[in-house]
């Protein structure tokens, strides 16, 4: 045994108790660093799921120059919604599913609601749910009735009468004032962009795929469209 070890061992054996002590308040800070970096860590891989599954989806599919685009004129950049483009995306090795939508929806959005509601079903083509701010303000309930309204990209100012069906969390403060979420149908009607969308989210089995599955639905669509990763949309 090397001189330095056993200078090493006679120095931690001639004083039990002070080397006890020693040990038990390194093994004590070992285990509380292991055990915050365990809950930072879930804390992460959670807000990370819930934006992905929540608003981004794991991959997006715009045309080319959408996402460059501002207000009315980003909705000139239309994807269609025939069944031919939806097969192209779900035929990819490693995409889960994909969906049509006008910004924004995602899978959890179907079990966010606030309390005092209920979600949107599928019998709802007018339903809404919509803010805690915007209802509020303008003293919206459950089965209240309100108008929409907004521009289309090819017409001007269209309205529609909807239902109040629940509310939306209030996520974020500024979406508290200014989101609803509505059915697609009624969002194509109301827009006048029937069977077309803004953008295809896709879904996939692993978040950390992303970039590679990315790449493959690239060269499945061409240089048309744009695929953007959830850590693109959402760094």
């Amino acid at each position: 045994m090397p001189p330095l070890v056993r200078i090493a061992a006679r120095n931690v054996l001639r004083n039990r108790r002070r080397s006890l002590i020693t040990f038990s308040a390194v093994f004590l800070a070992l285990t509380v660093m292991v055990s915050i970096r365990g809950l930072v860590n879930g804390l992460s891989d959670s807000i990370r799921q819930a934006t992905i599954l929540g608003q981004t989806g794991s991959l997006q599919v715009h045309r080319r120059g959408f996402l460059k685009s501002m207000n009315g004129a980003s909705r000139e950049l239309d994807v269609p919604t025939d069944a031919v483009f939806m097969n192209k995306l779900r035929a990819v090795p490693g995409v889960a599913d994909a969906t049509a939508r006008i910004y924004k929806v995602c899978p959890k959005r179907a079990t966010s609601f606030a309390k005092g509601g209920r979600p949107l079903g599928q019998d709802d083509n007018n339903g809404a749910l919509v803010g805690k701010a915007i209802a509020e303000s303008l003293n919206l309930q459950p089965g209240s009735t309100a108008i929409m309204q907004a521009a289309g990209a090819h017409v001007g100012v269209n309205a529609l009468d909807l239902s109040v069906v629940g509310f939306l969390p209030s996520l974020h403060p500024a979406e508290a004032k200014r989101v609803a979420t509505v059915e697609l149908g009624f969002a194509q009607e109301l827009l006048r962009m029937k069977g077309s969308v803004t953008e295809y989210v896709v879904g996939i089995g692993d978040v950390e795929d992303a970039d590679e599955i990315a790449g493959k639905i690239r060269k499945t669509l061409g240089g048309a469209y744009q695929v953007t990763t959830w850590k693109e949309m959402d760094p």
